[in-house]
């Protein structure tokens, strides 16, 4: 009994002197440059599984014991390792740690000290890109990164706008960059990643950075790393609403100004010839179809097509929710959003649901797995109607027939109103004088076209998007300085498209349905070993590895017409399947490389790097299917050498380096180096013989066994400059490249039977500067952080395998030259001096007979005396001189402001909405100044006078603008009521979108963003074409940040 009582004794001991060495550490991390709190450090009790991380004020709270070590981390910093005592409140001052400071930029395949990078790579921090009113992520990077131009060619959400990195490297292949997630090739990630889940981008633009990438990396690399978990659990909900409505509209003529500005005109004349004879003029009264115009707009109201095609207000909601967390050796994290943006067109929204996943985890010291999985799912209605055709609209007509209307035309009440409805309708009204006047008009507009509206609400085009990524990785270090890294990973995409038009939207009368899928899988597995040593003064990092790519394609369509009945919308309804929009379709691509890459540096301050990657693309045909791509560059750390440190102490940073490399660029159709064999008849026998179906080599492009990559050749040099220990930084990059061996589209031999096939052929040059300027100021309540980027790009044909200029047409038959030793893509055509104001100017200075008075007037390019076709010039180019982004960030206290400046200036569009007549005499811009006599000076011409306004410069117009693209203002509660509510963080946050958008006062349109990318103008040789643009969205929202 006296045993058990001692242990039991013992026992109790132990556990009292235990608990009384356990308690709550508690303390706050600041920074010794400025004091101020490091939000987000790691606190971790070593060789234990215990940990946290500072919050929004730098505090912490953490259980340990006493003699337990606590070890304080955070990127850029000394890491301090504490001793605890019986102090149970501290202080931890971290020292800045500019070694550590650089290891947060991601490169290719790995990560690299900034500090020892000798390529072109920029980086961006994610720090509000889950707060700006976008539902694509590409759109929420435009301006921000210099060389990158992300150009939003449609204001219709959903719709991918254009990015280019360096300017235009090819002439037919696709000129996109690479996009990587983590680690993962995903051409479309920008479209449905969560902004909330990344952790930072990084823009790969010459040929050293990208080399590993090899035949994809010529149009450069965009690098998506997203977060990971932290090490105790952690959530956050952020969301917003807002509204939008258009920034500007088409100022458009009503029916009263129309026909006020006829009869006005023709008064005008009618005044001036009277004052020639000396007679008194006679005061005229409106046309009887003028008239007919009014008396319809007085009993309809008349119709503001353009306001009745949008929302009154079209909305924005974003929803998101954050989980992280885990311990020293298991991180998780988990990110979820919803989103639904509605367009301005009433027939126009995108809705879409984003989920990520992400594990690691360390099975023991030295090897570590982790997966991720990335589901999305997208419901996106596509807009109907250009929006040209509602500034096309004479706004006389009602959108539906009433009472009136009804009884004049014999149309259901409740009926579309179409203009053919009012052909040889009849009106009766009562003049000025009393009298009451009866007439018949045979045509009130000359359109069989039904209107707009009701096009736009009896079509509906719906795109549904499935997506699924998922991907593996294990890293298992050999040894101290070796790391095998190991990975596979899959992506699945399945997109259905439904169409259905009503026959009531249509003027024959017809209902349509098409409906397509495309279904898409991935699979690629990678393999690395990576060498990291230092010895002494010297650091050397060796990578090599291995990849393999599979991708299978699968295509479907459908087509039918005339269906019974518009309430069943699916394709076994229709009564007559159109064969020809009927077709399913297979393909593969598979791609396996080898890559390679050294990296050594000599005390810091000499730099080298050498990397190559040999790709094998079943794009190409056997005699070229394998490309080598290498690349080499140096750098030079200047600000470490001695007589630096002693006699420019300010300039902590001087970094000049130079590179060059050659990349590659395979964006070209499948099967393109074989013949494909399609549909094709045969005939048999004698006389009228026999036909009978088969197979042939009937498609239109010739395949060419020998075609191989288009070869970019790139140099450039660079400098990275820091002043006042990183309160000032500045790089400056100038490049060169050439683009050898372009795939082209050439014309054969009619003798073929083909129209085209892929050639390699012709040079394409291009050459820029880029800077980026950053600045950044703080005190205990106050900072701001200042970026500014500059670039600017040339192109020019070197070669055109032969040829010296292709001339291509758009859809309007306006046209495009490429001409050697010029830019890429100019407008070509006549250039416009004035109006033909009288038969004196016509008769006595060069025209042609397509001139007549009221017309264009163009120039005598070669001073012949007359016009012709060799009078044709260039008119310009869709390519800006420069472009350029200017962003703040402020904070004091609980406030925070940031906004972001965009420019782009020196690009031209070809404004195709004045090829329609309407607009030549609806639309403000056209006829305020037009020609109607030639006894009264214009500055403009007649709609349908003279020559052709498409093949003139007339209609290319400049695309500058400078845009208030972003601004958030936040309001963040204090710690001490945060904590109260036992939260992390709480915010307010409002945010706007091209609140102030400034456009070139000589731009007819209300976009100059926005050009046409499908069709014709698929092609890299055709842009710069705008028709039916639609208005700048002018955004404002209100949100808020939850964290706990």
């Amino acid at each position: 009994m006296k045993t058990r009582f001692y242990v039991l004794f013992f026992f109790l001991s132990i556990v009292s002197v235990h608990a009384q060495d356990s308690f709550t550490l508690t303390g706050k991390v600041i920074s010794a440059t400025d004091g101020l709190p490091v939000i987000g450090a790691n606190i971790v009790v070593v060789n234990a599984s215990r940990g946290t991380t500072s919050d929004f004020d730098g505090n912490f709270s953490l259980p340990v014991s006493e003699n337990d070590v606590v070890s304080i981390s955070y990127i850029g910093y000394v890491t301090e390792n504490i001793i605890v005592t019986s102090q149970n409140n501290i202080t931890v001052t971290l020292e800045e740690d500019t070694e550590q400071l650089d290891e947060v930029v991601v490169i290719a395949y790995g990560t690299q000290k900034k500090s020892s990078l000798t390529g072109a790579v920029a980086s961006l921090e994610n720090k509000n890109l889950d707060e700006l009113p976008y539902s694509r992520v590409d759109q929420s990077l435009q301006g921000k990164i210099a060389g990158v131009q992300i150009q939003n060619v449609s204001s219709e959400v959903g719709t991918a706008p254009q990015i280019n990195i360096r300017g235009l490297s090819s002439i037919s292949a696709n000129t996109s960059p690479l996009i990587v997630v983590d680690g993962f090739p995903i051409a479309d990630a920008l479209e449905f990643i969560n902004p909330s889940s990344i952790k930072s981008v990084e823009v790969l633009k010459d040929a050293s950075s990208t080399a590993l990438y090899g035949s994809r990396g010529a149009n450069g690399v965009i690098l998506i790393t997203t977060k990971n978990g932290s090490l105790q659990p952690k959530y956050v909900f952020k969301t917003f609403t807002g509204f939008k409505k258009a920034y500007e509209q088409i100022d458009v003529l009503d029916a009263y100004e129309y026909t006020d500005m006829l009869l006005r005109e023709r008064q005008m004349i009618e005044d001036y010839t009277a004052m020639q004879n000396g007679t008194a003029p006679t005061v005229l009264r409106h046309s009887d179809r003028e008239m007919a115009q009014r008396i319809i707009a007085d009993k309809t109201g008349g119709t503001d097509w353009a306001d009745e095609s949008q929302r009154g207000v079209a909305h924005i909601k974003n929803y998101q929710f954050d989980v992280s967390g885990g311990n020293s050796n298991t991180r998780y994290y988990i990110s979820s959003q919803w989103i639904e943006d509605e367009g301005l067109l009433k027939d126009n929204f995108n809705n879409r649901l984003n989920l990520q996943g992400r594990l690691s985890t360390k099975l023991s010291e030295n090897l570590e797995i982790g997966f991720n999985f990335r589901p999305s799912y997208s419901r996106m209605r596509r807009s109907t109607v250009p929006f040209s055709d509602f500034s096309r609209a004479l706004q006389w007509g009602p959108v539906k027939h009433n009472e009136f209307t009804s009884r004049l035309t014999g149309q259901r009440l409740g009926s579309y109103a179409h203009p053919r409805h009012f052909n040889n309708t009849t009106y009766t009204y009562t003049d000025e004088n009393g009298e009451e006047r009866t007439f018949t008009v045979p045509s009130l507009w000359g359109s069989s076209n039904n209107n707009p509206i009701a096009r736009m609400e009896n079509e509906e085009r719906m795109q549904y998007d499935y997506r699924m990524v998922a991907d593996g990785f294990t890293n298992w270090d050999i040894t101290d300085d070796l790391r095998y890294r190991g990975s596979v990973g899959m992506y699945f995409q399945y997109r259905d498209y439904e169409r259905f038009r009503k026959s009531i939207a249509d003027r024959t009368g017809q209902s349509l349905g098409i409906n397509t899928t495309y279904m898409r899988n991935r699979v690629i597995t990678e393999h690395t070993l990576n060498y990291r040593k230092k010895l002494g003064n010297h650091r050397l990092d060796g990578l090599v590895g291995t990849t393999y790519e599979y991708t299978g394609i699968k295509r479907s369509g459908i087509s039918g017409t005339q269906f019974p009945t518009d309430l069943i919308e699916t394709i076994n309804a229709a009564t007559v399947i159109d064969a020809n929009d009927t077709y399913t379709s297979k393909e593969e691509i598979s791609l396996v490389s080898f890559l390679a890459r050294i990296n050594y540096e000599y005390k810091g301050k000499y730099l080298a790097s050498v990397a190559a990657r040999y790709d094998g693309s079943s794009l190409f045909g056997p005699e070229n299917k394998y490309g080598f791509f290498p690349s080499a560059s140096v750098g030079w750390n200047i600000h470490k050498e001695n007589f630096w440190k002693e006699k420019i102490p300010f300039i902590n940073e001087f970094k000049v380096r130079s590179s060059f490399g050659m990349t590659g660029n395979n964006n070209i159709e499948n099967y393109a180096f074989a013949n494909l064999l399609y549909p094709a008849n045969y005939s048999f026998g004698t006389g009228s013989g026999s036909v009978t179906s088969g197979l042939g080599e009937t498609y239109p492009t010739l395949g060419n066994r020998a075609i191989s990559w288009e070869q970019t050749y790139q140099y450039d040099t660079g400098l990275d400059i820091s002043f006042f220990k990183n309160k000032l930084s500045l790089t400056g990059d100038y490049y060169y490249s050439i683009t050898d061996k372009l795939l082209l589209q050439q014309n054969v031999s009619f003798t073929t039977g083909r129209d085209n096939y892929w050639n390699n052929v012709g040079k394409i040059q291009n050459q820029g500067l880029e800077f980026a300027l950053s600045a950044n100021l703080s005190s205990d309540n106050f900072s701001w952080n200042g970026n500014i980027n500059f670039s600017t790009n040339k192109n020019k044909l070197i070669s055109l395998g032969g040829e010296e200029q292709f001339i291509n047409q758009g859809e309007r038959n306006e046209q495009y030259i490429s001409r050697v030793g010029e830019e890429a893509i100019q407008f070509y055509g006549y250039k416009m001096v004035g109006i033909w104001q009288n038969a004196e100017e016509l008769n006595s200075l060069p025209s042609s007979s397509e001139d007549a008075v009221g017309g264009i007037r163009v120039a005598d390019m070669n001073g012949d005396g007359v016009i012709t076709a060799d009078d044709r010039t260039t008119l310009g180019s869709p390519f800006p001189d420069f472009t350029w982004g200017f962003s703040n960030t402020f904070t004091f206290k609980g406030f925070d402001l940031y906004f972001l400046l965009q420019g782009s200036h020196g690009a031209e569009v070809f404004y195709g909405d004045g090829y329609y007549t309407e607009p030549r005499y609806l639309h403000k811009n056209f006829v305020e100044g037009r020609w109607f006599n030639e006894n009264f000076a214009a500055t403009k011409p007649r709609e349908k006078l003279g020559r052709d306004w498409i093949l003139t410069d007339y209609l290319i117009q400049d695309a500058s603008y400078i845009s208030l693209r972003e601004v958030v203002l936040g309001y963040s509660l204090p710690q001490s009521v945060v904590n109260k509510i036992r939260l992390d963080k709480v915010r307010f946050f409002v945010s706007g979108q091209n609140l102030l958008y400034l456009m070139a006062d000589d731009f007819f349109g209300i976009n100059p963003e926005a050009i046409s990318t499908g069709g014709v103008y698929n092609s890299p040789l055709i842009s710069g074409y705008q028709r039916g643009a639609y208005p700048i969205q002018r955004q404002i929202t209100l949100g808020l940040d939850i964290n706990f």
